[in-house]
C-alpha cells in the first residue's frame, strides 16, 4: 500500500512537471484552449490522458524541428537588401512648343495651331489636363481619360493638341499648359505648349471726304469719316449730327491757309465750327508711315501683325491728333482709333471738284482697319 502511495505521488509530481511545461509551451505557441480543456477536466484519468497525449503532441513538433527535411526556417530580413523602388514621377514631353507665336483668327496659316505630346510613365495613365490662360487668368481647358488616351509600343501616352483661335482670345495673351497625372496620382511638371498673341483679321473700306477751301462748315460737305468694322463711310455734318453714335466718328478732312489739307481727330480740328455738335469728340493718333515698293496692295485681311508694325514702329509728328500734307496720292498713314483699334489709311487719289459750288477737294482713300 505504502509502495503504491508513493509511486502515486511520484507520477504526481512527473505530471506536475509535466504541466508545468505544457503551459509554457502552450504560451509560446498560443494555446489557451488547450490549456482550458485540461484545467476543467474533472477525471484524473482523463487528466492524465489528456497531458500523455499533449506531450506525444510536444515530442512530435520538437522532432520535426530537428529533422533537416521538415519546414524550411524564415530567413531574417536583411536591412541592407533593397526596397522595390516607388515608380518615377511621369514626364511630359513637348516635341514642337510654339513660343510667340502670332495668331490671327480664321487665317488658314495663322488661325490654329499643333503640337505633339509624349508622356513617359512608371506607373500606368490616370489623365492629362490642359490649361488655357488668358492674360493670366486660367482655367481648365479639357481633361483627357484613359478611354480617351492613345499610347505607343512602348506605352508612351502620345497626344496632339489642335486648337483654333476664337474672337474671345483677341487682342490677348493665350497661353496653353499641359500636366500628366499617373494612376498614384504622381505629377509631371507643368509644361507649356503654346504661348501666342491673337489679333482679330481685318476688314478692308473705302470711302471719299471732302473739304472746301478753307473749310466753312457747309452742311453738305463730307468731312467726316465714321470709322465702324461693318460700315466705313464718309458722311457730312447733317448726317454726322443725325445720327448720332458720334464715338464712331474718327477723323475729319479739313484745310485752311497755314496747314493745308489736313486729316484730323475730332478733338484737334482746328477749324473747331465743324465739331460744335459733335460729342464726344474722340482722339485718334497719326504716324507717317512710308510704304513699301509693292504698294499697299500686297495686304491681304490676315496681315494684322504687319498693320500693327506699322504704327509700333513709325514716328508722330509736331501733332500726334493730325496728318499733314495729304492731298499727295500714294501717302500713307497708320493711326490708332480712340476704341484701340489701328488702321493703316491710304491715299488713293486727292483731286478738285470744280463744277460744286463752292468747289470741293475730295480725298478718296483706302483703310486696313484690325477689328
Amino acid at each position: 500500500m505504502r509502495k503504491r502511495l508513493s509511486r502515486d505521488k511520484q507520477f504526481r509530481n512527473l505530471i506536475r512537471q509535466l504541466r508545468q511545461s505544457i503551459d509554457q509551451f502552450a504560451r509560446i505557441f498560443n494555446l489557451p484552449r488547450l490549456l482550458i480543456c485540461l484545467k476543467k477536466s474533472k477525471s484524473n484519468i482523463m487528466k492524465k490522458f489528456n497531458y500523455v497525449f499533449l506531450l506525444f503532441f510536444v515530442c512530435v513538433v520538437a522532432s520535426c524541428g530537428d529533422d533537416d527535411e521538415g519546414l524550411a526556417p524564415v530567413a531574417p530580413v536583411d536591412p541592407a537588401d533593397p526596397v522595390p523602388a516607388k515608380p518615377d514621377s511621369p514626364v511630359l514631353l513637348v516635341e514642337n512648343p510654339q513660343s510667340e507665336y502670332q495668331g490671327v483668327i480664321d487665317s488658314d496659316e495663322t488661325g490654329e495651331v499643333s503640337v505633339n505630346l509624349k508622356g513617359e510613365l512608371d506607373a500606368s495613365f490616370l489623365k492629362l489636363e490642359i490649361f488655357k490662360s488668358l492674360d493670366g487668368e486660367e482655367s481648365l481647358h479639357e481633361e483627357i481619360e484613359k478611354s480617351e488616351a492613345t499610347f505607343n509600343t512602348n506605352g508612351d501616352l502620345v497626344y496632339e493638341f489642335e486648337y483654333a483661335f476664337e474672337e474671345e482670345d483677341a487682342n490677348k495673351e493665350v497661353v496653353f499648359s499641359a500636366l500628366l497625372t499617373d494612376s498614384l496620382e504622381q505629377q509631371s511638371e507643368k509644361v507649356v505648349l503654346v504661348e501666342a498673341e491673337v489679333l482679330n483679321s481685318m476688314v478692308f473700306h473705302k470711302a471719299t471726304l471732302a473739304t472746301d477751301f478753307p473749310a466753312s462748315g457747309g452742311i453738305k460737305i463730307p468731312y467726316f469719316l465714321r470709322l465702324t468694322n461693318e460700315n466705313t463711310k464718309a458722311e457730312n455734318i447733317s448726317d454726322a449730327v443725325t445720327e448720332g453714335d458720334h464715338e464712331e466718328i474718327a477723323i475729319l478732312f479739313s484745310a485752311n491757309d497755314g496747314s493745308g489739307f489736313y486729316l484730323s481727330s475730332p478733338n484737334a480740328v482746328i477749324e473747331s465750327s465743324l465739331v460744335i455738335k459733335i460729342n464726344p469728340k474722340t482722339e485718334t493718333k497719326f504716324k507717317n508711315v512710308t510704304m513699301p515698293e509693292v504698294g499697299f496692295n500686297i495686304f491681304d485681311e490676315f496681315d494684322s501683325f504687319a498693320i500693327r508694325a506699322f504704327y509700333e514702329e513709325a514716328e508722330f509728328g509736331s501733332n500726334p491728333e493730325r496728318a499733314e500734307q495729304v492731298s499727295e496720292a500714294g501717302k500713307a498713314f497708320a493711326f490708332k482709333a480712340d476704341n484701340g483699334q489701328i488702321g493703316l489709311l491710304h491715299v488713293e487719289k486727292f483731286e478738285t471738284n470744280e463744277e460744286l459750288n463752292p468747289k470741293q477737294h475730295e480725298l478718296s482713300v483706302n483703310i486696313w482697319l484690325i477689328q
